[in-house]
């Protein structure tokens, strides 16, 4: 419930535009994968606790919706 709160779907997907972040953080965030839009796509479940820390930190609502994966 916390990270809903924080821009994720019910499934834990973490949805933030990349090109609102400054450059190191882009530059952090790039090799995560996102798509051609520059929308950060990733399941933060599937991350370690440094790189989830991490993206929670950078969390940012973005005008685009994020893909739920089963």
């Amino acid at each position: 419930m916390l990270l809903i709160g924080l821009g994720t779907d019910f499934l834990g997907i973490l949805s933030c535009n990349i090109l609102a972040l400054d450059e190191a953080e882009r530059m952090l965030l790039i090799g995560l994968g996102t798509d051609f839009l520059g929308i950060l796509s990733c399941n933060i479940l599937a991350l370690d606790e440094t790189e989830r820390m991490l993206l929670i930190a950078l969390g940012r609502t973005s005008s685009g919706s994020s893909a739920a994966t089963s």
